[in-house]
């Protein structure tokens, strides 16, 4: 039986599919991964087990992980400097491919899909956007549009999830949470 703590001494992003499916992004020096992990009920607990392991570039950072269930695929937000966007293949595992780039003082930092868009926070800009047919729209943030009752700019835009029609972003420079309505379809 293994620990939790003991197998992912090194995550860095963890999201879930049901009850018994989640995938946990690893990085330390040199290496850097998602694992696929299955929770198998024993007794009274649940007992994470690896199913496998998916490689990422060695200098990847993973941030944020989204699963898109539509098309069976998994997007990763990287925060390295050579990092961005990556979409993967769950059905076979491999980094299909690489959306966006961390060019232009961008930082992605947390991905998730509203409909057919791709949102994401950019703590490198302190922006909210939108990715829609492969053209990046400012949602939020400076040069954007006003995110609900507060100012224009975000200080560290870090987290970002989607419930309904409601986006909510947590700013962890300010320590607020802010929240807004999601894209419209």
């Amino acid at each position: 039986m293994h620990n939790c703590e003991e197998m992912f001494s090194c995550a860095t992003a963890v999201t879930a599919v049901g009850m018994d499916l989640v995938y946990v992004a690893e990085s330390s020096p040199g290496i850097s991964k998602v694992n696929e992990v299955v929770l198998k009920k024993e007794k009274l607990h649940l007992v994470p087990e690896i199913r496998r392991e998916i490689e990422l570039p060695s200098s990847s950072i993973p941030s944020s992980l989204f699963v898109d269930t539509a098309q069976n695929k998994l997007l990763l937000a990287d925060i390295a400097n050579t990092g961005g966007l990556y979409m993967i293949s769950l059905t076979d595992g491999i980094v299909c491919e690489k959306i966006l780039d961390n060019a232009n003082g961008s930082s992605i930092h947390s991905v998730v899909k509203i409909h057919d868009d791709i949102v994401y926070s950019d703590v490198g800009t302190r922006q909210i956007k939108c990715l829609k047919n492969m053209k990046v729209t400012i949602l939020a943030g400076i040069r954007g549009t006003k995110f609900g009752t507060s100012s224009e700019a975000f200080v560290q835009p870090s987290s970002i999830i989607c419930e309904g029609n409601t986006l909510f972003v947590l700013d962890t420079g300010s320590a607020c949470l802010q929240c807004t309505a999601a894209p419209d379809h």
